[in-house]
């Protein structure tokens, strides 16, 4: 069990004051290192396995609650990072300041894969698994006698779970673990909506699922599966 592990029942909670220098930037970087929506990434100084993601607070009402640490939130203060492989391992979440005194959320989390890495054999035998029979061909996308094709593959193995999420009813699913964390997802959505008085939208594209390896065989991983419908911000 890593360090990170034992400490994450100590978490410090979320600072509850914001600091009125700081203006949000435009820039994004991702647990990839590409960048997107507002944080920054960096490398572990002595375990490759993982990252530190750094997000200024910002002051102004509107992004008070981002759904991304809204969700970070809830999956260490529930522990499901630790009972459902689907959720990731955010070991570390607390408040800390940056050299100009500016407050800043610093998570410590695992280092993951993008789906772009994923080959078409990987994906396949993931799929197979995962998938009820009936959702297999509607999921594929396979030329006649050829490889998967493993990018919109991926994305509508991504569009399913958001659709899932969104409306419910009968899952294209099997893998029991998956359909317990869509919902918790809906869960999420409705808690978020309830305390927080916040517009959640789903925001489950191809990027926003990424991949642990395990033993050879792949794990999709859910990174940042919401968006303010507001500020349109995630993480």
């Amino acid at each position: 069990m890593r360090l990170y592990e034992i400490t994450t029942a100590f978490q410090r909670k979320p600072d509850k004051k914001y600091s009125k220098k700081f203006k949000i930037p435009q820039n994004r970087t991702l647990e990839t290192g590409k960048k997107g929506a507002y944080s920054k990434v960096k490398d572990d100084r002595f375990d490759p396995s993982i990252i530190h993601k750094y997000n200024y607070i910002p002051v102004k009402s509107e992004h008070k609650y981002d759904p991304y640490w809204l969700y970070v939130d809830y999956i260490i203060g529930s522990r499901l990072h630790e009972t459902n492989p689907y959720f990731p391992k955010f070991y570390v979440s607390q408040t800390i300041k940056d050299v100009r005194n500016f407050k800043v959320r610093k998570l410590t989390m695992e280092r993951l894969d993008a789906h772009e890495t994923v080959s078409s054999d990987e994906l396949e035998r993931y799929l197979m698994s995962a998938l009820k029979e009936d959702w297999i061909k509607k999921i594929f996308v396979k030329p006649r006698d050829g490889d998967l094709n493993v990018i919109w593959t991926w994305e509508y193995f991504c569009n399913a779970i958001e659709y899932t999420v969104k409306r419910g009813g009968d899952s294209p699913f099997k893998d029991e673990q998956l359909n317990e964390a869509i919902r918790e997802m809906q869960m999420m959505l409705r808690s978020f909506a309830n305390y927080y008085s916040i517009g959640t939208g789903v925001d489950l594209h191809s990027d926003n699922i990424m991949i642990r390896r395990t033993g050879g065989d792949i794990q999709p991983v859910i990174t940042d599966p919401f968006f303010n419908k507001n500020t349109l911000a995630g993480g």
